[in-house]
C-alpha cells in the first residue's frame, strides 16, 4: 500500500482567520530582499537607516496588499447582498 505524499505548505503560516489558515508566500521574502537592497542602497548615502527604510517599505507594501484583498472581499459581499442578510438575521 502506497503512503500518500504530504504536500508542502504554500508558504509561512502567519495566522488563522475563522479556521482558515493564512499563508505568506515564500517568494515574498525574495521580493522584500530586493526592495530592501534597492531602497537601502539608494538611501544609504543620505541616511544611516537606508536599509531599515527599505525593510519598512517592504512591510508596508505587504500590509497594503492585505488591506486591498480585504476590501475586495468586502466589496464582493456587499454586491452580493450577503452583508444585508447577515445584518437582518442578527437583528432577529
Amino acid at each position: 500500500m502506497a503512503i500518500p505524499a504530504q504536500s508542502s505548505a504554500p508558504g509561512l503560516r502567519i495566522a488563522t482567520v475563522r479556521g482558515v489558515p493564512v499563508y505568506l508566500g515564500w517568494t515574498w521574502f525574495l521580493h522584500a530582499a530586493i526592495i530592501t537592497v534597492l531602497w537601502g542602497s539608494r538611501l544609504a548615502d543620505r541616511t544611516s537607516l537606508g536599509y531599515a527604510v527599505g525593510i519598512v517599505y517592504a512591510v508596508v507594501l505587504l500590509v497594503q496588499a492585505e488591506s486591498l484583498v480585504k476590501s475586495l472581499i468586502l466589496q464582493k459581499r456587499y454586491r452580493s447582498g450577503k452583508w444585508l442578510k447577515n445584518m437582518i438575521q442578527g437583528m432577529e
